[in-house]
């Protein structure tokens, strides 16, 4: 009953049965029959048919010493190879299936829980174990070698001896490929991940607050993070343009960008928040601000708005002594700036309350456009050429015309002799006469040392005052206020050199 002969005749059976439970746990999971945690459910029950299996592979030792029972030991090999074979698909489940092959992860894990780790280390065991146990290696060993290798007392003797070998540093070091002088800190922190570690040793950092602040901000070292934090910035690109564009901080930057200012726009976002902080500044009020003079931005502070001053401007263009108020309601209403449209000819009234030097709103639906004493219409220049020392000095033909025009808010005539007295200052510093070629452009990107942005804007002014002049088909660019007041900016920077 207990012969060799009959054991060997039930060996497939023996492997079916052992089989059997797998094929059924791979079924239930793929099916979705493992309950709510099925990667946890498969590998706890994976682990615990190891185990199981590794206790009958030691109680089979123990039985072959009884007389009776002795050609019981037939089985062990079959039975600690399966015994293998679920470690192996026990240690596959939560390498691939529950961490995805993270293995700064899977270091950490092993490394922190002392039973993962005296479970990989036993695995590494297992290896030398299995891999010996076919008749091909047995023969190549040696019945005699292959047997001290199987005994449990002489693989205690060789666990032992190679323990002090098996050590964290270098496991971190040879399994896992972590450079050496990353090892201790690793170990001494208990930090497995090595994009941290190369922070701390790097960059100086001490806490993992700072850590985490860094591998979100982009930041190298803790001294940038310091400096981020002084200056309430997130990023290190937003350190960056703080510092450049010379914000007070991360916070004004984040501020001004929410309302639609550029990053590179300080300068503009201090003039209209600062001096025009009662306007309601967004994206079509910031476009405006851009294409508008200083001269305008600073005339904004004794308005109630954009569209409010702009038709105070237009009154004084007007030819008419007396209009329908609700005619210009909708003359008001037909500016192309930023600013709400008014359809109530009583709330109409009210806004012209505010301009009792301009305007008088009579009985019978009617405003009487005022004019001064001596019969003409006010103006209100948009750029004041009291402003360029080099202008108001000037007694030629040309600046004369140029004064002119910017009396009189003509801005055809502007642009073309602002870039006139532009060649002009030009020519007068070079000593060029009137009848040699000058390529103006060329000259002031040269003299002036300009940018690439500032050479652009120069170009464009030089197509609208060609398109003014000229009609050019080169490209149409309309004629600005903006253009006008750049040339004589750069005019005045040429006469100063």
């Amino acid at each position: 009953m207990f012969s060799a002969r009959n054991f060997n005749r039930s060996k497939p059976f023996l492997f079916i049965l052992i089989l059997f439970p797998s094929l059924l746990w791979a079924y239930q999971f793929v099916t979705g029959n493992l309950g709510v945690n099925p990667i946890e459910k498969l590998m706890d029950e994976l682990g615990l048919m190891a185990l199981r299996l590794i206790i009958v592979t030691l109680m089979i030792t123990s039985l072959s010493n009884i007389k009776i029972l002795k050609s019981i030991v037939v089985f062990r090999r079959m039975v600690g190879l399966f015994a293998f074979y679920y470690v192996c698909l026990h240690f596959s489940t939560y390498i691939v299936l529950d961490h995805f092959l993270d293995i700064q992860f899977i270091i950490q894990d092993i490394m922190k829980r002392p039973f993962i780790t005296f479970g990989f280390i036993s695995f590494i065991f297992l290896i030398p174990l299995a891999s010996t146990s076919t008749n091909k290696i047995i023969k190549k060993l040696g019945f005699k070698l292959w047997k001290k290798i199987g005994n449990r007392d002489q693989l205690q003797t060789l666990i032992a001896g190679h323990m002090p070998q098996i050590t964290p540093d270098r496991i971190l070091n040879k399994v896992f490929s972590v450079p050496k002088k990353y090892v201790k800190p690793m170990l001494d922190l208990k930090n497995y991940n090595l994009t941290e570690i190369k922070l701390i040793v790097k960059g100086g950092f001490e806490n993992q607050e700072d850590i985490d602040f860094a591998q979100q901000g982009g930041f190298d070292t803790i001294k940038d993070v310091r400096k981020a934090r002084k200056l309430f910035c997130n990023t290190w690109e937003e350190m960056i343009a703080v510092q450049t564009n010379e914000w007070e901080d991360g916070n004004e930057m984040r501020h001004a960008m929410r309302q639609g200012f550029f990053e590179n726009e300080k300068d503009l976002f201090t003039l209209t928040t600062e001096k025009n902080n009662h306007i309601k500044w967004n994206k079509q009020s910031i476009i405006w601000a851009r294409n508008s003079t200083k001269d305008s931005l600073e005339r904004l502070t004794n308005f109630s708005s954009i569209k409010s001053m702009e038709f105070y401007d237009y009154l004084f263009t007007v030819e008419e002594d007396m209009f329908r108020t609700d005619r210009l309601m909708g003359e008001y209403n037909k500016l192309a700036v930023p600013g709400a449209k008014i359809t109530s000819e009583e709330k109409f009234e009210d806004f012209l309350s505010q301009f009792p030097d301009v305007v008088d709103v009579t009985n019978g639906g009617l405003t009487k456009i005022l004019l001064n004493s001596k019969g003409v219409k006010k103006i209100h220049p948009r750029i004041n050429f009291n402003s360029y020392p080099t202008i108001k000095k000037s007694r030629t033909k040309l600046s004369k015309s140029l004064k002119k025009s910017l009396a009189e808010n003509n801005l055809n005539e502007a642009s073309l002799d602002s870039y006139s007295w532009l060649t002009e200052q030009v020519r007068s510093h070079l000593g060029i006469s009137q009848k040699e070629e000058l390529q103006i452009v060329d000259s002031c990107k040269e003299l002036l040392d300009l940018s690439k942005r500032e050479t652009d804007k120069l170009h464009k002014t030089r197509m609208a005052r060609n398109w003014v002049g000229h009609k050019e088909a080169e490209q149409k660019v309309e004629p600005s206020w903006t253009y006008v007041e750049y040339c004589l900016n750069l005019s005045e920077r040429i006469s100063s050199l």
